[in-house]
């Protein structure tokens, strides 16, 4: 069984320790801050529960150090990296910060670039989830009084949602065991298309596709090459041997040719033989 997840947000909410507590190491570079320490995709893909799970961690979005046009090919090709398509899409909001215009824009900028569909794979995952602890409330509860922006979020991807503590690590395990429940009844609930994908997504598979095909023919030119400059080295090596064994015959031929001209050796056996029978 296998999930691939992607994981979105603006900059500084917390998408990669959300994606390191998910994966169980310190694999996604992440530190408290405003600016963001991803800027490139990163994939990573553990065993959790008995499943293969891919994750991808995304550039955070309104990065000042990236441009738009930049940005959107990034975040494309994040989520073609999850090829067929993702599972979930994690969106990743954080509950200490008020909820603004920007984190809307986020959810406005997903939508727009890659259509409603996506709204069927999203689950909205708030970090600092001590904030609820310290305020002894329930997740619902804690959000009984945010915007209505935000509210109107949460229905749009069905009240999918969920809290993580990055900081306490005795939470993790249950908290992705409930993460990966909800992914589960996602893909039940999604049976005739489990996961996101659009053309381009197939256009890049089919590509990826003949890259690899490419790539196992070269890789199969590469061994006969190498054979054949074995068998040349080979060859080289008798070629080798062969002209110093006939320099070593041209230097010892005067001596062979003049041994030819000695007289022949008489035999004295013979001549003893004869002298006694006289």
């Amino acid at each position: 069984d296998e999930v691939r997840i992607v994981v979105i947000g603006k900059t500084g909410v917390g998408k990669s320790a959300t994606a390191n507590s998910i994966i169980g190491e310190p694999y996604f570079t992440s530190r408290p801050g405003a600016a963001s320490v991803t800027v490139n995709c990163e994939k990573k893909v553990v065993n959790i529960l008995g499943k293969k799970v891919s994750i991808v961690d995304t550039p955070g979005i309104f990065d000042t150090r990236v441009s738009s046009e930049t940005l959107e090919i990034e975040i494309r090709k994040c989520i073609a990296m999850t090829l067929p398509g993702p599972h979930a899409v994690l969106f990743v909001l954080n509950l200490n910060d008020r909820y603004t215009d920007n984190d809307y824009k986020v959810y406005k900028y997903f939508l727009e670039h890659f259509g409603d569909k996506i709204l069927n794979y999203g689950i909205v995952v708030f970090t600092n989830a001590d904030a609820i602890q310290r305020a002894n409330q329930s997740l619902d509860n804690f959000l009984e009084n945010s915007p209505e922006t935000l509210k109107d979020v949460l229905k749009f991807f069905g009240n999918r949602k969920i809290a993580f503590n990055n900081i306490d690590k005795s939470q993790t395990r249950i908290q992705v065991q409930c993460l990966i429940t909800i992914i589960d009844a996602l893909k039940q609930g999604n049976h005739n298309d489990p996961y996101y994908e659009d053309k381009n997504f197939r256009r890049v598979d089919e590509l990826l596709r003949k890259v690899m095909q490419g790539e196992e023919k070269h890789r199969k030119t590469e061994e006969q090459l190498d054979e054949a400059k074995l068998e040349i080295k080979k060859l080289n090596e008798y070629c080798r041997i062969r002209d110093e064994d006939l320099k070593a015959l041209k230097l010892e031929w005067p001596r062979i040719n003049a041994a030819k001209d000695l007289p022949q050796p008489e035999n004295y056996c013979e001549k003893e033989d004869k002298s006694a029978d006289t």
